[in-house]
């Protein structure tokens, strides 16, 4: 495989997981904290796109005017060890 195939075949894939991605309902709080902060939401670990405390996580940050990021939420010292590798959030 070339390296103008891969780029192809990887625009591919980010096509259809956008596609996804707008069905599902966490998209338009997605999108309002998007307009809203500049970013997507930050979330760290394993996240179900759907899973109904991460909606209520974006939709709490919207009301508060905060962007969600939890990689944020970290201390100095969690930051260090999640950069490296060595924390594992779950």
């Amino acid at each position: 495989m070339t390296n103008e195939e891969y780029k192809i075949k990887l625009q591919i894939a980010e096509s259809r997981w956008q596609e996804e991605l707008s069905k599902a309902p966490s998209y338009k709080y997605i999108q309002a904290h998007k307009r809203k902060f500049g970013k997507e939401p930050v979330f760290i670990g394993r996240t179900w796109i759907d899973d109904p405390e991460n909606i209520k996580r974006i939709n709490d940050a919207l009301i508060k005017g905060v962007p969600y990021d939890e990689y944020e939420m970290l201390n100095e010292e969690e930051k260090q060890m999640y950069d490296e590798g060595g924390l594992i959030i779950d």
